[in-house]
């Protein structure tokens, strides 16, 4: 085989060809077209492979957050302190009834 040959057979193109070719590009309304919707494909991929690239990292922080966070938490619960809301609301619940059905009785205040 020889190169010579090989090179000869490849096509060449001269700068006055491209400019003819990108010349056309502003006067064809079809290759226009064209040229926008590949350009637009190329950034819907573009910008979907972003926004999964994002949900996938996000993803990731947020189950690592959670893991550590469940890991770190300890109960605390402090039974005296529920017994104590706990009797305050009944009191309170039984001083309403009272004063709903009207056996409440006031305090006398100073006489004049």
């Amino acid at each position: 085989m020889n190169i010579k040959k090989l090179l000869s057979n490849i096509p060449k193109h001269s700068s006055q060809y491209s400019l003819k070719r990108l010349s056309r590009l502003l006067r064809d309304p079809y290759i226009d077209w064209a040229f926008i919707a590949a350009i637009w494909f190329v950034l819907l991929i573009v910008l979907s492979g972003v926004g999964y690239w994002t949900f996938v990292q996000v993803s990731i922080q947020a189950d690592s957050a959670l893991i550590d966070k469940s890991a770190m938490v300890t109960p605390v619960f402090d039974e005296q302190k529920l017994n104590r809301v706990l009797e305050e609301s009944d009191s309170r619940k039984l001083e309403w009834v009272q004063l709903k059905d009207g056996k409440y009785s006031f305090p006398k205040g100073p006489s004049l």
